[in-house]
């Protein structure tokens, strides 16, 4: 016995229909966490604050950061705060960065299959384009929309900028995210959404408001979305149930 899945996201993809991709950076493609940990406990000392454990910081990956200073730093103007963390950031956030298992291949499978991708998130311009640097993978990129180019997630601005760098259409286009602030974005710009399994961000949140589909990695997603292969019961169990047709 096997499971298939069929949804109109493999149909739309199979049919060219949806031909454009938007990833979210970190979470999905990289992971940062030792650079924001470093940025974040470095702003608090500089302001007499105590330190964060990493586990609480890692809860507003892909959030706003004035939204997690307010609680580590409340009452304290956010302005004050933000120079300190981007003058670590520089330091830290792309040399601390790991490419996370699959994303090269993934990107280079989606661009072999013809269709375009792009790069949406907060992290700002600078450092988004170290990274891909970095790790070479700009020519496998058609778009890149930063956090300081448009308005912060959960607001769409940033996937909306990334499609209209793409040259594609929200219609056309698929969100691969891994937060709240990602389907919430997502939805608010009429795109359908994914997510693939980071722990980053608030995770009972996203259990109350899933996205299309969870995945447990990029290789998962990838099979889904460009081969539409049959996969087999305990993989099924990830993505969401409403969405499981069982096959004999």
């Amino acid at each position: 016995m096997t499971f298939q899945i069929q949804n109109p996201i493999q149909e739309k993809i199979k049919s060219g229909s949806i031909n454009a991709f938007v990833f979210d950076l970190d979470g999905v493609l990289i992971e940062s966490i030792s650079g924001i940990v470093a940025s974040t406990n470095y702003s608090l000392r500089s302001l007499s604050l105590p330190e964060r454990e990493q586990s609480e910081i890692v809860r507003y990956i892909g959030c706003p950061l004035p939204n997690m200073f307010a609680e580590f730093a409340p009452g304290v103007d956010y302005a004050k705060i933000r120079p300190l963390f981007r003058e670590k950031a520089m330091e830290t956030i792309v040399p601390g960065s790991n490419l996370l298992p699959h994303a090269r291949q993934t990107l280079q499978r989606f661009k072999g299959a013809g269709h375009k991708a792009a790069i949406g998130s907060t992290k700002i311009r600078a450092h988004i384009d170290g990274i891909m640097q970095k790790f070479s993978l700009g020519p496998l990129i058609d778009a890149i929309v930063g956090g300081d180019e448009a308005a912060a997630k959960p607001a769409p601005d940033i996937f909306l900028l990334a499609v209209e760098r793409m040259g594609a259409s929200v219609e056309s286009t698929l969100v691969i995210g891994d937060t709240i602030n990602d389907i919430q974005a997502a939805r608010e710009a009429g795109m359908s959404v994914v997510t693939i399994e980071s722990g980053f961000g608030d995770r009972e949140a996203l259990a109350k408001n899933p996205s299309d589909y969870h995945f447990s990695d990029l290789r998962q997603f990838a099979n889904f979305a460009l081969d539409n292969p049959a996969i087999n019961q305990s993989s099924a169990e990830k993505l969401a149930p409403e969405k499981q047709q069982l096959i004999d």
